[in-house]
């Protein structure tokens, strides 16, 4: 149950609250009062986009509030989202002027998407666009599932579909690759044959250049090898040298402080050097090239630099991923029509569920649509349409993202009238009065806390309007039912009357809402019917509407 909604420097309301009651609430006022002002801060709350240009002007931000009365059953939803349940139940949005909003349930920020979730189970409106929907697809297969109880088969079959699309598009794109690839395939191979007939992952690229590297400059690394060993070897080289520092060091090692550490390590110098002097000539014999492999290793590593320089890559490593991708590409072309086989196969088995999803949904929309035009054709009667005839005309189609029928909504408001597709068929005051029958038809099946009705006897009056409004006070008795309203007959009707005022009497125009008393009920229901200044058979006929005699 709605309790109470606060608004705040929302266009021209500065500052609102309105209690709400059970059953049935009428709002009323002037045409340019403000009522559609105070529907679009409900829409915002629950939702719809924000915008700066709503807050009221020399503000910073505009604050829409509700209270709801929740009952256990929507545990769930909270637990879903994280949020912590409560039986009173705060929803606030926030729109600042820096452009951005917040959104909180129970102080706790939200996404606008999950208020949007919270704010369609809580409140539905009906708004006078909406009568627009009447005659759409879309609209009319939403009745019949939601009476049909069809949400959780059609979402399957939502899901379904997607994958399908998902199959049908993997498919146009092999058949495209096909096409494209196959058109290339000789010089993909030529290409693949070239790099993986090359030395390319078969040799140490790294290791084979040092290789070829010291070979290049062998006669160079020789020369300077020999030159060492001559430096070591000459007859006043290093080796004698040492020698003969060692030999006159002994003879006085025990008079020098630290004499023997001296003597010590010199002699471990001298036994260095030696072993130095041995490994240099060794090293001078040993280091000879085998010209072949050479040869072998020059020749891999140019066909390696050859093929990075055709296929414009700076490594070794780009030119293995193009050989890699080159296989990838050829191993695909080879199993084109496996691959094929295969998506064809999946595709089959999904179009096969799709249809067996699809015929039961469909089922179940044929089983409810004869008692939804039923129970909207009783509902018209009651609204002084008694010849009215309204049927759901389904048929099979192909699949579609919600099922396999399409439907036309036939209508035809007086005898022999041969039935047309509403949106041609019915007047103004005429789909006022569907739509409202639609949704009473509706509310029982969703159970909604709120129905709020903006202007739904739009474009009837007199008895019609009379009985409009005694379908709305019926309807109050089991839901909580809010209806904006211009006509006397349907606001006298209920329990709960709100007027909205626009006061010009200050530097700025400010948008106001009363809660009405008796008293002040009668005065506004006889200036709806005679104008500000209601005479007094206005003042008789207003009390009569309100049943006050």
């Amino acid at each position: 149950m709605l309790q109470s909604i606060k608004v705040q420097n929302f266009a021209l309301i500065d500052q609102a609250e309105l209690i709400f009651q059970d059953g049935f609430t009428a709002i009323t006022g002037e045409t340019g009062s403000g009522k559609s002002i105070l529907l679009g801060a409900i829409g915002v709350l629950l939702g719809q986009r924000a915008d700066t240009k709503f807050i009221r002007s020399g503000e910073s931000k505009c604050v829409i509030e509700a209270h709801f009365a929740l009952d256990p059953t929507w545990v769930a939803f909270f637990e879903e989202h994280d949020l912590d349940f409560e039986s009173q139940t705060t929803i606030r949005r926030e729109i600042l002027n820096n452009g951005k909003s917040r959104a909180f349930i129970n102080d706790t920020p939200v996404s606008v998407q999950t208020l949007k979730l919270a704010g369609e189970q809580l409140i539905d409106i009906h708004s006078q666009h909406e009568q627009s929907l009447i005659g759409q697809r879309h609209f009319q297969l939403d009745i019949i599932d939601l009476v049909a109880k069809n949400q959780l088969g059609v979402q399957e079959y939502k899901n379904k579909y997607k994958y399908w699309n998902q199959l049908k598009e993997q498919q146009t794109q092999l058949i495209q690759k096909q096409k494209e690839w196959s058109a290339t395939v000789d010089f993909i191979q030529f290409q693949y044959d070239e790099i993986s007939q090359s030395s390319l992952g078969k040799i140490n690229i790294l290791e084979s250049e040092q290789w070829v590297n010291r070979a290049e400059h062998i006669e160079e690394i020789n020369a300077m090898l020999q030159q060492c060993s001559m430096l070591f070897n000459a007859e006043n080289g290093i080796v004698s040298q040492v020698y003969q520092s060692l030999q006159l060091f002994q003879k006085h090692a025990e008079q020098i402080n630290k004499g023997q550490d001296l003597l010590d390590r010199l002699k471990s110098i001298q036994i260095e050097i030696k072993d130095l002097s041995i490994e240099l000539e060794t090293a001078s014999e040993s280091n000879v090239i085998d010209p072949e492999r050479l040869d072998q290793l020059q020749q891999q590593l140019g066909e390696i630099y050859r093929l990075q320089q055709k296929h414009r890559v700076s490594n070794a490593g780009e030119l293995m991923a193009l050989k890699d991708q080159w296989e990838t590409q050829l191993n695909t072309i080879h199993h084109f029509d496996d691959e094929m086989e295969k998506i064809n196969r999946e595709i089959s088995k999904t179009e096969s569920e799709l249809l067996t999803i699809g015929r039961l949904i469909s089922t179940r929309r044929h089983e409810a649509a004869a008692s939804i035009c039923s129970d909207i054709e009783g509902w018209l009667k009651k609204l002084s349409m008694e010849h009215a005839q309204l049927s759901l005309d389904l048929t099979e189609t192909e699949f579609k993202p919600d099922g396999i029928n399409d439907v036309q909504m036939l209508f035809s408001a007086n005898k022999g009238n041969a039935a047309m597709p509403i949106q041609k068929a019915a007047s103004g005051g005429e789909l006022s009065r569907v739509m409202l029958a639609i949704k009473t038809v509706l509310a029982k099946q969703k159970a909604l806390p709120v129905l709020i009705l903006d202007e739904i006897d739009t474009g009837v009056s007199g008895d019609v309007a009379l009985k409009i409004g005694a379908l709305l006070q019926e309807c109050g008795t089991h839901m909580q039912l809010i209806t904006i309203s211009h006509l006397p007959q349907v606001a006298a009707k209920a329990q709960h009357q709100f007027k909205v005022l626009k006061d010009h009497s200050g530097e700025r125009t400010i948008t106001s809402i009363k809660t009405l008393n008796a008293q002040e009920r009668v005065q506004e229901i006889a200036e709806m019917l005679s104008g500000q200044k209601p005479t007094p058979a206005a003042i008789t006929n207003a009390k009569e509407l309100l049943n006050l005699n």
